[in-house]
């Protein structure tokens, strides 16, 4: 004889072994079985989830435009909003250039530009030591000297 010896199976243990399927285990205790899910759970949870997006898509939305300016002014840096070289006798426009006059005085020479004013501005001019500048309407620009030329580069900050 062999070292494994085939051994009858008792026929009440044969029973229980016919009867296990996915719905049992081994240990003879039936177990349920697990439902698939339908069509229209999976649709329902599929609804579910897109309105979730679409809510938090509206709230994303909603935040930028009551945000948004307030970001970009205060997080992105400043803009330059015209470069120019502006000389008594020509002027040079680089971008966004203003049209300039120069009138001559007896304290020295004033500048006045016509440009459209951003809400908050900064004027960045040669010679500004000796420069007043001021702008209500026009850019008025005031040397206390005689100048022949000047950077003009005005910034929206």
């Amino acid at each position: 004889m062999t070292d494994i010896e085939m051994t009858q199976v008792p026929s009440d243990e044969e029973e229980i072994l016919n009867d296990i399927d996915e719905s049992s285990s081994l240990t003879n205790e039936q177990v349920k079985k697990v439902k698939n899910s339908n069509w229209q759970t999976l649709c329902c949870k599929a609804f579910i989830i897109l309105v979730a997006v679409i809510i938090f898509l509206a709230i994303l939305i909603r935040s930028w435009s009551d945000y948004g300016t307030y970001i970009t002014k205060h997080v992105f840096p400043p803009t330059v909003h015209s470069i120019s070289v502006q000389c008594k006798n020509h002027s040079k426009d680089l971008f966004n250039g203003p049209s300039c006059s120069w009138n001559h005085t007896q304290v020295g020479d004033d500048l006045t530009c016509t440009i459209d004013k951003p809400t908050k501005y900064f004027v960045d001019i040669s010679s500004r030591q000796d420069a007043d500048i001021r702008w209500d309407d026009t850019l008025f620009i005031q040397y206390h000297k005689n100048i022949a030329c000047t950077n003009l580069i005005i910034w929206s900050i």
